[in-house]
């Protein structure tokens, strides 16, 4: 009972970011300095993603995450929650499904309706993206591969479902196919019994 109060008593420190109708809500931990990114901009960031229950199921790993904003290579709360930050700051952004990934979660990491909180620190701006060497590139092909490799399992599944012979049915114990067997060997007359 005490996390369900802790968890509360911290939701009151969280403003939502404007234009957003409370899908986005945001608690700055340190504040950043000079301008906020724009449209068009790589950002450098480093980020932990939970779940309302507190379980980790995303994270930069020992390297700041680069993406370029607006472009959509990441949910919109995500997006929009960036552009709300400075260079150096660190936030917790809270992102309601509708600008996550809404009623259809993204399993097996993130179920149906899921309300998320990201950690999140702005290392850097830049001027422009590079697409050249754009994490947003290698994600959108990850996705790209993934989706492919998901439709090519389906259509796998399906071609085997209608190519396979429909189940014979059972004999049932009137006798009639053991008849037809014997009587092509033995005339049609069943077996008399030893005595």
């Amino acid at each position: 009972m005490k996390k369900k109060e802790k968890k509360a008593s911290c939701m009151v420190d969280f403003v939502e970011v404007k234009g957003t109708n409370g899908g986005l809500k945001k608690k700055i931990i340190k504040e950043g300095t000079g301008a906020y990114p724009d449209n068009g901009q790589r950002v450098a960031i480093n980020y932990i993603g939970r779940l309302e229950d507190g379980d980790v199921f995303d994270q930069s790993s020992g390297y700041p995450f680069k993406f370029t904003i607006g472009e959509g290579g990441v949910i919109p709360g995500f997006d929009v929650g960036v552009k709300s930050m400075k260079k150096g700051e660190k936030a917790l952004l809270q992102i309601s499904p509708e600008m996550g990934y809404g009623e259809e979660g993204s399993e097996p990491d993130i179920p149906p309706n899921a309300t998320l909180t990201f950690e999140v620190e702005l290392v850097n701006i830049e001027l422009e993206a590079k697409a050249e060497d754009s994490d947003l590139v290698r994600l959108r092909e990850i996705r790209r591969k993934r989706e492919e490799a998901e439709k090519e399992k389906k259509a796998e599944q399906a071609k085997k479902a209608a190519a396979a012979p429909p189940p014979k049915p059972a004999a049932k114990g009137n006798g009639k196919a053991n008849n037809k067997s014997q009587g092509a060997k033995g005339g049609g007359k069943k077996p008399a019994a030893k005595k």
